[in-house]
């Protein structure tokens, strides 16, 4: 019959001042996760992790809240889910690109009836056609200052289309897929809504490497139907040209061991 859990974890030296301000009523939760939270059985376990003689990392990049986005799997509580003692509504106001930087503008408004913070969170779903790609990868996030009940207040979240290339070991280089970005915002990895898309017109490598090591032993793990989802009508589209993406045509020799 208890009404109510506060729940301490990964702590530091302030988390004894944290509980009393809590307790005390100096402050409220405005906190999220950093990990996923989720029953045993919903984890992935495709990973040989611990062994004797070596570990083969065969989730490959669905590790977290990538893994659980993916493949529609709903944990207890998700990557970026957070509490307090109020709710907020979460509107785009602007979305703008300069060459390959993103910055978009969203307003937060306290509809609640205590003061509160929020943190905004952007993700993006980058196209698959080439390579297997998580449904979404968080992009940037924003908290709020302290908003009275119903107070409105602004967040950018901004990031370079660069730092959504991923790597292509056939080709020894970071690339960026033609097609669309779809921009999503939410409270959590679990609660996002499509706000904007980014439509690249062509394929780019960011940065090429000489060597990239050697070839592993193993493949890496991919979802038989992952989840995904076409550009969505009715929001912004910025057009991002190649030619603005910053590239390394070619970066020093990769060190590996054996």
């Amino acid at each position: 019959q208890v009404s109510n859990i506060l729940y301490l974890s990964q702590l530091g030296v302030e988390t004894g001042s944290v509980l009393a301000d809590l307790l005390l009523g100096r402050a409220y939760p405005s906190g999220k996760l950093t990990t996923t939270w989720a029953s045993w059985g919903d984890y992935q376990s495709i990973g040989e992790f611990g062994g004797r003689d070596d570990t083969q990392y065969r989730e490959g990049v669905y590790v977290g809240y990538r893994y659980f986005d993916t493949v529609g799997v709903k944990p207890l509580y998700p990557f970026g889910f957070g509490l307090g003692y109020t709710d907020f509504e979460i509107k785009l106001a602007d979305a703008k690109a300069e060459g390959e930087h993103i910055t978009l503008t969203a307003t937060v408004t306290n509809t609640g009836s205590r003061p509160g913070k929020e943190v905004v969170q952007l993700y993006a779903s980058a196209p698959t056609e080439w390579m297997d790609k998580p449904y979404q990868s968080l992009a940037a996030f924003a908290k709020t200052a302290e908003l009275q009940p119903g107070e409105s207040g602004d967040v950018s979240l901004s990031f370079a289309l660069r730092e959504l290339a991923s790597f292509d070991a056939g080709q020894k280089g970071w690339l960026l897929e033609k097609g669309d970005y779809i921009l999503r915002l939410g409270t959590s990895s679990a609660q996002t809504k499509p706000v904007a898309v980014l439509r690249l017109d062509k394929a780019v490598f960011t940065e090429k490497v000489k060597h990239a090591c050697s070839v592993p032993d193993f493949a890496d793990w991919h979802p038989e139907q992952p989840r995904a989802e076409k550009a969505p009508r009715f929001v912004k589209v910025l057009r991002i040209a190649a030619a603005d993406i910053e590239t390394v045509k070619e970066i020093g020799r990769a060190s590996c061991r054996e």
